[in-house]
């Protein structure tokens, strides 16, 4: 389907974000999903990490080409500067999005629309309103969560992780188990519903991720762990217990 049929409900002109290789990987799909559309489309290059620097940089783009709401093609760090982008074109602010991290203040108003395109089963950001954002020049690196940031749609196409390097694929399955594991680690004894799920995500993960480093064509593989992914952060699998994020405070 057309990325331009979901997108055209909630704005008229997208900035586009994702990274040079990702454009050669897909980007006459992307081209031909919003050819023709009444979407207009600013493209810009990610600079590969979520950073305050490069979320400014990204907002000063929307800002002139006057966009209204903002698509992310990747992995975590596209989808997270996506998110924070959309929130601080609604919500500028002196400090950018450092101010919001610090809870030095609170956005007024809502992000502009999200949408997503996920190339990488990874990070599962597509499910959430969370991202992760350093800061340079204080040496940090955290977790910020605002409710209007939630992606109005993300499409999740196994097809388009078929291209995707070895390296980063076998990345993303581990980033996947971590996330279940932070999880299931917990020492609360009366919630089996979420045990068992995530218990069987988990299992999901082990069987199809050596078979998509086999072969990363295989649709059903790559199908099972998109879904692993999104389920992971999806804040579902996790109620009614304690979570153990070390692995995020480690990173």
């Amino acid at each position: 389907g057309k990325i331009a049929d979901y997108a055209k409900a909630y704005g008229k002109k997208a900035l586009v974000v994702i990274t040079a290789s990702g454009y050669k990987r897909i980007g006459a799909t992307l081209e031909n999903s919003f050819g023709g559309s009444e979407i207009g489309v600013v493209y810009d290059y990610f600079n590969g990490e979520c950073s305050k620097n490069e979320i400014n940089r990204l907002i000063a783009i929307a800002d002139e080409k006057g966009c209204d709401m903002v698509i992310g093609i990747g992995g975590g760090s596209v989808i997270d500067a996506s998110k924070t982008t959309a929130l601080l074109v609604a919500n500028p602010t002196e400090g950018g999005i450092w101010d919001y991290v610090s809870f030095a203040k609170e956005p007024a108003n809502p992000a502009l629309p999200i949408g997503l395109v996920v190339t990488i089963p990874s990070t599962g950001s597509e499910s959430n309103p969370s991202a992760v954002i350093s800061n340079d020049s204080i040496q940090e690196k955290l977790i910020y969560t605002e409710a209007s940031m939630r992606p109005r749609f993300s499409i999740t196409c196994p097809a388009l992780t078929y291209s995707l390097p070895a390296y980063p694929a076998a990345c993303g399955i581990c980033d996947i188990l971590s996330h279940l594991l932070e999880q299931y680690l917990h020492n609360d004894t009366h919630v089996d519903v979420s045990d068992n799920m995530l218990i069987g995500v988990m299992k999901a993960v082990v069987k199809w991720g050596p078979e998509s480093m086999k072969d990363p064509k295989n649709f059903d593989a790559k199908a099972n762990l998109l879904w692993a992914s999104y389920l992971a952060m999806s804040q579902v699998i996790s109620k009614g217990h304690d979570e153990n994020g070390i692995s995020h405070m480690v990173e």
